[in-house]
């Protein structure tokens, strides 16, 4: 549905409604389908005021004596704001399904509190709720907001504890703007909380309780995080934090990289090392067809699967043509849609553009396209969003099976080597691996492990295998002799 803005320079706000509404006073929009249409947008803003006096002043003229219980809550980057959702009857029109949305700005000049009132048919609700209420809340900015100074100064102060679900990265380089619409469409779509960091700022932020990373696009060869920010972001997703990559943001997060011959990113690359294997740089630009495979769990088991089509476009601007694990085919489930049409015989095809692996204990989604940038993808994008974070899942399933080679004997100085590269989850999902080799080193996540144990004695090797939501582990004893 597309959209116009206005300003209402009086009220001290700018916003969007829907193009061809009729605007029948400042900030008051009707559709007026027909004569009896319903279905009404009010966006509006009292200078001065608090959101208690406009919440007493508003509830009688829309017949209602008290607020219902909170909705939720959106930020979008300017105003945080609190949500609310009723059923009236209207003696003219039948019953009607209202959102209201509540802000408080500045109190002093040029500030207060500001509202979004929308109203439809149950029929309509679900559909417009979207398209018109969260859109006008998500697009409404006070003048004197100074929009980007403000998103600014907040991600400024985004430091130490996160309290929020999802973390967004931007910065200088990224996709800034992209960040802030996935942060609106998680809050309004799944309900999750979230926050924006600046990636300069990534390596001051406690990640402890952050359920999922959103790493934008950008300018690849200029993404340059810490080397402590790589270290906390790969800790953090090993111990069960998800990751979504976009672009570079899916780039950045492999452990090796390629590039195509007229693609220059620079003399160095930084990688998480969260992907376990080769990303592949530079594929042509436009929006291009992907083949998804909807019977991927990640796809069908989505809330979202029955709008996510066989073959989507989506918009590619040279970013990651080809993601491909280092370990064994055999492992497989990561591979959610392709550049390539699934071949005879084959569920998928060969260049995996967009993948779903584990990493330790996190879930990790990677898209070489951009699916935040056009309605048509958001589906796919949330149903990865609901993967990494385990809401997809069902409530009860079969533990992975755990299947290894670990050694009984070792010499100190000498490797130990252990597999579990025959593992795997019943249900389809793909699994990750955490070795502890119990010497206080550190753990490893390839299916394959190897390691050097210094001092004689006898230590016991542990095995978790990992969809992320459900774990097995083994553990086997292994004594160390003196050479």
């Amino acid at each position: 549905m597309k959209q116009k803005q206005f300003t209402q320079q009086d009220a001290g706000y700018s916003g969007v409604a829907p193009e061809g509404w009729t605007e029948t006073e400042p900030g008051q929009f009707g559709r007026r389908e027909t004569e009896a249409d319903p279905t009404f947008l009010v966006q509006a803003g009292v200078p001065g005021a608090t959101v208690d006096l406009v919440t007493q002043l508003l509830l009688p003229k829309i017949g209602l004596e008290a607020l219902p219980p909170s909705a939720g809550r959106f930020e979008n980057g300017k105003l945080i704001w609190d949500l609310y959702a009723v059923e009236r009857q209207d003696p003219d029109a039948g019953p009607t399904k209202v959102d209201l949305a509540f802000a408080q700005g500045d109190t002093g000049a040029g500030g207060g509190a500001y509202v979004v009132l929308f109203g439809t048919t149950p029929d309509e609700y679900d559909e417009l709720h979207y398209t018109v209420f969260l859109r006008a809340v998500d697009a409404f900015a006070p003048l004197s907001a100074g929009g980007s100074e403000a998103r600014t100064r907040k991600t400024q102060e985004t430091t130490g504890d996160v309290r929020a679900e999802v973390l967004l990265i931007t910065g200088e380089n990224l996709e800034n703007e992209a960040s802030e619409r996935v942060a609106g469409l998680f809050q309004a779509r799944l309900g999750l909380s979230t926050a924006c960091v600046d990636l300069d700022a990534l390596d001051r932020i406690d990640l402890q309780d952050v359920q999922l990373i959103y790493f934008p696009g950008g300018e690849a060869g200029s993404i340059r995080p810490s080397e402590k920010a790589l270290r906390q972001v790969r800790q953090a997703v090993a111990a069960g934090t998800g990751y979504v990559g976009t672009c570079a943001g899916a780039f950045i997060a492999a452990e090796a990289t390629t590039t195509a011959s007229h693609v220059r990113l620079g003399n160095q690359t930084y990688a998480f090392g969260i992907f376990p294997g080769l990303a592949e740089w530079g594929g042509g630009e436009g929006t291009c067809p992907f083949y998804v495979h909807v019977r991927h769990p990640l796809v069908a088991r989505s809330s979202f699967a029955d709008e996510i089509a066989p073959v989507i476009r989506a918009r590619f601007v040279g970013g990651t043509s080809n993601l491909a694990p280092s370990y064994a085919e055999e492992l497989g489930h990561w591979r959610v849609a392709t550049l390539d049409p699934p071949a005879q015989g084959h569920t998928t095809g060969r260049r995996a553009a967009m993948t779903a692996t584990v990493f330790g204990k996190g879930r990790v989604f990677l898209s070489g396209p951009h699916l935040e940038a056009q309605e048509e993808t958001y589906p796919l994008l949330l149903a990865a969003a609901e993967w990494c974070t385990g809401r997809s899942d069902g409530t009860t399933g079969p533990p992975p099976v755990v299947v290894a080679d670990v050694p009984t004997q070792g010499i100190a100085g000498h490797f130990v080597t252990c597999s579990a590269a025959g593992s795997y989850d019943p249900t389809g999902y793909p699994v990750g691996f955490v070795w502890d080799f119990d010497d206080k080193s550190p753990k490893q996540h390839r299916p394959e492990a190897i390691h050097v144990y210094e001092a004689p004695g006898s230590y016991t090797i542990t095995l978790t295998v990992s969809t992320g939501t459900r774990d097995s582990t083994l553990s086997r004893t292994v004594r160390i002799h003196t050479p």
